[in-house]
Order: structure tokens, then C-alpha cells, then sequence
């Protein structure tokens, strides 16, 4: 149901889609946009630039490590 008042978030129509903000390191916020979470991809749309795709084969995959 929910809040009359409430407004519809992208992930109620798009479960894979994110807003997100690019900061600096002081954490000041430099850009926002959009990733998209495909079973192949990551893509980042942001207005008036093309999107920035990197497939998850070739991502680092951080904070899993083993140790011998």
C-alpha cells in the first residue's frame, strides 16, 4: 500500500536500476546518476554524457580474500 504522499522510487520500476552520487574524497558530492545492474554489466547513465559500461567479468572482485 503505502503513503498517499509518497512518491514512486525508480527500483519499484526498475529493481536493477540505483541512484547514485560520485563524491570527492571530502565527500562533496561531484555528480549523480544512475546505475544499472545487468546480468552481464554495470552501466552508469548520467545527464548529457554517454553511459560508461564495464562488463562484471573483467571487475576486481574487493573485499573477498583467501589466505593460504
Amino acid at each position: 500500500m503505502g503513503c498517499v504522499a509518497s512518491k514512486l522510487d525508480i527500483n519499484d520500476v526498475h529493481p536493477n536500476i540505483f541512484a547514485v552520487n560520485n563524491v570527492d574524497d571530502m565527500g562533496t558530492k561531484l555528480s549523480s546518476g544512475q546505475l544499472e545492474i545487468t546480468e552481464t554489466d554495470l552501466i552508469l547513465y548520467q545527464k548529457g554524457k554517454q553511459p560508461v559500461r564495464w562488463p562484471l567479468k573483467y571487475l576486481k572482485r574487493y573485499g573477498i580474500f583467501k589466505f593460504h
